[in-house]
């Protein structure tokens, strides 16, 4: 791949728009990317801040490479310490190319990577579908590089003890997850602690003087108003907030009646007394720290007859597959498959169509009977295996697409 991009750096309103996204502040964001990279996400050469590990990289390869690799002193089993790395960024990108030419998803995946320093290996975690999608991604900007960061946290649970800092144990565990079981070797539990004692402290004092949010300028939001800047603007952000704590709403940067209503339904778990229909800046601040969207039991534990009266969907599912069980094919392949659960496999589609067979014997008698020709008969045998495969394959979708709506209704994800 070409290590090239824009190398855009962070932008003012950068970290605390994606702080929103993960319900902590700048100060905890700035915390992590101190602690990994002293902030720095591109290096001198122009390339994503990265450490590229020998030791991992004897891990990653195998035979002849792994050979070539130990004789060109670009693998070894062991860590050899601080000291071991190359001095400057240019020999360190040379070290890493030499890797890469033998086995380019292995060197990306022996070393860590941007401002969060994002092990390659790390990839899915951090969101993308490969570790080269992801470092294209950190070339970008330090802004894609952040959003990888909180992917990963949030994709490991250590949102919650991001937010407690500077509560040591919140620190430590961290640290532990993070950064692995030598954090406290390495110090990452104090270096944590202190980091964000420092930028909560100057963040405060800088706000004093500072442009107020653009939330705070819009003061509150209401239905018809709207982001001029979409993704990203302040309502996208409020909405998206809203789904991660479980709510069902369209993230479309505009306040109609779905986000009216999801406001009304929040507003109303956190037994607020007076409720209104917006959204003030005092109430996102508090929908930051609020839990998750409460479930109902009776809504747990519906079943499709429970959603049978008000759902459009489960009515006419049940409707298709009670018809598919007055066909002889329902009855002999599709009835039978749904309770023995072999629907959940596409080979149960052939054995009813095999098990089907029985039902069209006397009309396949009746045809060879009546003189018509072996062709003839050959092709009406395998229509009614095929119709017998179509009605089980119709009654799979529909029970799926009902469980799904069954599905939907226990999540809360629709009403």
């Amino acid at each position: 791949m070409i290590y090239d991009g824009s190398e855009t750096r962070l932008q003012p309103g950068d970290l605390p728009r994606l702080a929103t996204t993960i319900g902590c502040t700048e100060a905890h964001l700035r915390t992590v990317i101190e602690v990994e990279t002293s902030g720095k996400g591109f290096d001198s050469q122009r390339h994503v801040s990265f450490l590229f590990e020998p030791h991992i990289f004897y891990r990653n390869l195998k035979g002849a490479q792994l050979q070539e690799a130990i004789q060109k002193g670009l693998a070894y089993k062991f860590w050899k310490g601080p000291g071991s790395y190359p001095k400057t960024p240019q020999l360190r990108w040379q070290q890493f190319q030499e890797a890469a030419a033998l086995n380019e998803t292995a060197a990306i995946c022996s070393a860590s990577w941007g401002l969060g320093q994002i092990m390659g290996s790390e990839f899915a975690e951090a969101g993308y579908p490969s570790p080269q999608a992801m470092l294209v991604a950190f070339y970008k900007s330090e802004a894609e590089q952040v959003q990888g960061m909180i992917n990963l946290i949030r994709h490991r649970g250590l949102d919650a003890d991001l937010r407690n800092f500077p509560d040591m144990t919140a620190c430590r565990h961290f640290a532990l997850k993070y950064n692995g079981a030598a954090y406290e070797k390495n110090n990452y539990h104090n270096k944590l602690h202190d980091a964000y004692v420092r930028w909560s402290a100057r963040l405060k004092t800088a706000k004093v003087n500072a442009v107020p949010p653009e939330h705070d300028k819009d003061s509150t939001f209401r239905i018809g108003d709207h982001d001029e800047v979409y993704p990203n603007g302040p309502i996208w952000r409020m909405q998206q907030l809203f789904k991660d704590k479980g709510y069902s709403l369209l993230v479309d940067g505009k306040f109609g009646p779905g986000t009216r209503a999801t406001v009304l339904a929040w507003k109303g778990n956190q037994n607020m007394e007076n409720i209104t229909p917006d959204m003030s800046p005092a109430d996102v601040a508090l929908l930051i720290k609020s839990d998750p969207m409460p479930v109902a039991a009776e809504r747990a534990a519906a079943t499709a007859d429970d959603l049978k009266p008000t759902s459009v969907i489960v009515q006419k599912t049940s409707l298709g597959k009670k018809l598919l069980g007055w066909t002889g094919l329902g009855l002999g392949g599709a009835q039978a498959a749904d309770s023995s659960g072999l629907l959940d496999t596409t080979q149960s589609y052939v054995d009813k169509a095999t098990q089907a067979k029985g039902i069209v014997v006397s009309t396949r008698e009746l045809v060879v009977d009546s003189g018509v020709s072996e062709v003839l008969h050959l092709i009406l045998a395998w229509k009614f295996e095929i119709l017998v495969v179509i009605a089980i394959a119709g009654f799979f979708i529909m029970n799926q697409i009902q469980k799904r709506r069954v599905e939907m209704h226990r999540n809360a994800e629709v009403a």
